[in-house]
């Protein structure tokens, strides 16, 4: 068992690791558990984190921190065997495109972005006033734009897809 580090607190999860597969999940008993996610592990990379018995999983899908409760001990054993099954051992950084780690809530009280806007009860951590923010107003103009016009040229190749098999038949 590990521990995955949330936005809001630490989960204790239950990893699996198979030949190809890193898969964890929630026990609901002692012998069934929910399936939170499953991860290819040749995609994974593994870098050791600053904090005592941790260390950070990259996928393109899904990245996050994770210790070991019980010592150093069982993270090297975590470490090797995921590196074992195909994963790639890092310093740090990354050298591929992947999924962003969440980084507690109270761990930051300024917004990473602009590293200037104080979170506050009334100026939120999803609404960051920087211009340069993703939940800025222009950015989401901008992303609700791209968003409207995905799915306005996905109908389009819908309806000549439909158009198409109508005069097939």
């Amino acid at each position: 068992m590990l521990v995955k580090i949330c936005r809001r607190d630490s989960r204790q999860r239950h990893f699996f690791l198979l030949s190809d597969l890193l898969v964890y999940g929630t026990p609901v008993t002692s012998t069934t558990f929910v399936q939170q996610r499953c991860l290819e592990v040749s995609s994974l990379n593994i870098i050791p984190d600053e904090m005592t018995n941790s260390f950070k999983i990259l996928s393109p899908g899904k990245s996050f921190v994770v210790f070991s409760p019980v010592g150093e001990e069982d993270k090297q054993l975590w470490v090797s065997l995921l590196v074992q099954n195909g994963a790639k051992l890092q310093d740090a950084g990354g050298d591929g495109l992947y999924a962003a780690i969440w980084k507690p809530d109270h761990l930051s009280s300024v917004c990473l972005v602009c590293n200037t806007s104080r979170f506050t009860t009334f100026n939120r951590r999803v609404r960051c006033p920087s211009p340069h923010s993703p939940h800025s107003p222009n950015v989401t103009k901008r992303t609700n734009a791209r968003k409207q016009h995905s799915t306005t040229a996905e109908a389009a190749a819908r309806s000549a897809a439909a158009r198409a098999r109508r005069s097939r038949s």
